[in-house]
């Protein structure tokens, strides 16, 4: 029962990360059978933590659950620690460190395709923030091609923001009206208004008013 109970808030930190930490914080990792449930539970207090954007701030804990499920690859979830231990050092600033544990975890041979597409979305991210643009591009062009869901408006946003600051406008429109489209799927007045904004910046900057 211990293993479905954190596979339980495994799926609900994709949907209310807040309850999912709410809910890790009432088991006792002590009580729990086994090695193998000890550090799905390290690994998912991670997990829960930076889904409800709380920052990290130390990385002893990520190593000792990249160490432990490299030994003991439980339930496939070595790419997932490894794309964590990249979200770890994000947040702590070291951007080398960071994108070698996305690698690590792209290079998977089980790595599953949402977890990829993330992972690639967040080098895409850093590399962006680094002004390494031909980085960022294919970066961002491979996490479109894997279509995670909402993220997918995300990644095409963010990759026409790239293109429009490099003053490619034609294609920073396609890739504006693509995530337009997108929105239109999701059914979020929030993210059609706020691609429409987008689109009306860069008729602005064509001065086509």
């Amino acid at each position: 029962m211990q293993f479905e109970q954190l596979q339980q808030i495994d799926s609900i930190a994709e949907v209310n990360a807040d309850s999912a930490v709410a809910m890790i914080k009432t088991i006792n990792r002590d009580t729990l059978s086994s090695n193998d449930n000890k550090y799905y539970y390290d690994l998912l207090k991670i997990r829960t933590n930076d889904k409800a954007y709380i920052t990290h701030t130390s990385d002893s804990a990520i190593l000792s659950v990249i160490t432990y499920f490299e030994n003991h690859d439980f339930n496939n979830l070595l790419p997932v620690a490894y794309y964590y231990g990249g979200r770890v050092y994000s947040d702590l600033g070291d951007a080398p460190q960071a994108i070698e544990y996305f690698h690590k975890a792209i290079d998977c041979p089980n790595i599953n395709p949402i977890t990829m597409a993330v992972a690639y979305a967040q080098m895409a991210e850093i590399y962006s923030n680094q002004k390494v643009f031909d980085l960022a591009i294919p970066a961002y062009k491979k996490a479109i091609e894997l279509n995670d869901g909402i993220n997918n408006f995300y990644n095409l946003r963010n990759l026409g923001n790239l293109y429009f600051q490099q003053n490619n406008i034609d294609s920073a429109l396609i890739l504006y009206h693509q995530a337009f489209d997108y929105t239109n799927k999701l059914e979020s007045l929030y993210l059609n208004s706020s691609i429409k904004l987008q689109l009306a910046n860069v008729h602005l900057f064509n001065n086509n008013y």
